[in-house]
């Protein structure tokens, strides 16, 4: 598959991410899902990006976002589609990413600053 502009920009941005070892997409759905639901909405993603990440998405940029992973467009994101925003086409870069675990323990929610999770440098392309 032959991969142009944008999407060859989102899909270099999704491997650099990869390279972070400590990046894991269980920990990074979870900084998100402060409640253990399953699912985010935009507000719960757009609370995320401000308070947590310090971003401050457009509301354009937050609609282009789940426009494209929002797949079933129930105004939710599951895990499956939170993890297509993260996971490359490549399938050695997906195979690493979906091998690593989470560094918390799977029935454990609440609270967890980034930097307790990733380092400085995994943040900031994350």
């Amino acid at each position: 598959m032959q991969l142009v502009g944008q999407e060859r920009h989102i899909e270099q941005s999704k491997i650099r991410l990869i390279e972070h070892t400590d990046f894991n997409i269980f920990d990074a759905f979870k900084m998100f899902d402060q409640m253990g639901k399953g699912s985010l909405t935009i507000s719960e993603i757009h609370s995320g990006l401000v308070n947590t990440l310090g971003l401050i998405p457009t509301n354009q940029e937050m609609d282009l976002f789940f426009t494209r992973y929002d797949k079933d467009r129930d105004g939710r994101l599951r895990f499956a589609e939170f993890c297509q925003a993260f996971v490359p086409i490549d399938r050695g870069y997906s195979q690493l990413l979906n091998n690593r675990q989470g560094s918390r323990r799977p029935d454990s929610y609440g609270y967890s600053r980034p930097d307790e999770m990733f380092m400085p440098v995994t943040i900031m392309d994350l």
